[in-house]
């Protein structure tokens, strides 16, 4: 059995909660224009796999921490979307709550 790798999967979701075109997304990633629609369905279809340079513009273009792209789990995937879009004092008071909880 082929496991199957998250990214394409975590990409498509993510870009279409924004709303864009798989071209748009690919030109705001920094992608040639000629080439952006094609490489964005790759990379949707896994055929290929961005290098993490890659992956970090595409998180930026949609707002979403690029280890949103790599987990298999879904409540992970959600929990990684929920945080990314807190502001940084949100994020921090989050990651110091969940450490209190971790040592009950």
């Amino acid at each position: 059995m082929v496991e199957e790798v998250p990214f394409g999967k975590r990409l498509k979701q993510a870009r279409e909660k924004v709303g864009v075109s798989q071209k748009h997304l690919g030109i705001l990633a920094g992608i040639d224009e000629s080439n952006a629609s094609a490489v964005m369905n790759q990379y949707e279809r896994n055929t290929h796999i961005p290098k993490f340079g890659t992956v970090r513009n595409i998180a930026r273009a949609l707002n979403v921490p690029a280890a949103f792209f790599y987990t298999d789990e879904d409540e992970l995937a959600e929990l990684l979307l929920l945080y990314g879009a807190l502001n940084k004092k949100k994020q921090n008071e989050i990651l110091e709550n969940i450490k209190k909880v971790s040592q009950e």
